[in-house]
């Protein structure tokens, strides 16, 4: 049986019905090293002494209900050490409990992203001004993509510049500072126009060696 739980790729941990660790497979066991947790340290020890957080959540229901003898018990939990969402499943052994999770947190934020992209495309549909479409786009799109602030600019006609038509997460004096902007500025937003390509900048060191930074409020 230990060699089968080994080759898992889900996080999974064997109890007695004390709810002591008695196995825990590599995969588990590199999980709670990146928390900060010792895996062989915790063998003989309560879950509830090595990870007290587990309290009043889904994983002690489950781990509970199991414990009891009853059905496996399947749930997502939110595991409040790494901020991560985890796909679990609890199952009854005639010697305890054998827990089993796997990392969802890729897949939950692509099934948030859909929902509020579907919501996005209804909503456009009824907008009859540009500003509001795009104002109604920032409002959807930017949770969808853990974003604090965004814009959206247009292309100022006849003009090599553009123009701010829809803001959110940004100082009212930036906004005034750049309500129109150079094409041809180092900015992404001018990037992505003259290339006709996105643009991703995943840091701020990035950013500096890359754009030039606004003067006020911070990157755009």
């Amino acid at each position: 049986l230990e060699t089968v739980l080994a080759a898992l790729p889900d996080a999974t941990v064997v109890l007695d019905h004390a709810l002591r660790y008695v196995y825990v497979n590599p995969a588990a066991g590199a999980a709670m090293r990146a928390s900060g947790v010792d895996p062989a340290a915790v063998v003989g020890a309560v879950v509830w002494d090595v990870f007290p957080e587990f309290r009043g959540t889904q994983f002690e229901s489950a781990l509970r209900a199991a414990q009891g003898g009853r059905a496996g018990v399947e749930y997502e939990e939110r595991w409040a050490r790494d901020g991560r969402w985890y796909e679990c499943r609890a199952v009854p052994t005639a010697d305890g409990v054998v827990h089993m999770s796997r990392d969802v947190t890729a897949r939950r934020a692509a099934e948030r992203r859909a929902i509020h992209l579907h919501a996005l495309s209804t909503a456009l549909g009824r907008c009859a001004a540009t500003g509001d479409a795009a104002q109604l786009a920032l409002d959807l799109v930017l949770p969808a993509c853990d974003a604090a602030a965004g814009v959206v600019a247009l292309r100022v006609e006849g003009e090599r510049s553009l123009r701010l038509v829809a803001a959110s997460g940004y100082p009212a004096d930036f906004l005034e500072a750049y309500a129109t902007f150079a094409i041809d500025a180092n900015l992404p937003a001018c990037e992505a126009v003259r290339t006709g390509q996105p643009v991703y900048v995943r840091s701020g060191e990035a950013w500096v060696a890359r754009f030039e930074m606004p003067s006020r409020g911070g990157p755009m």
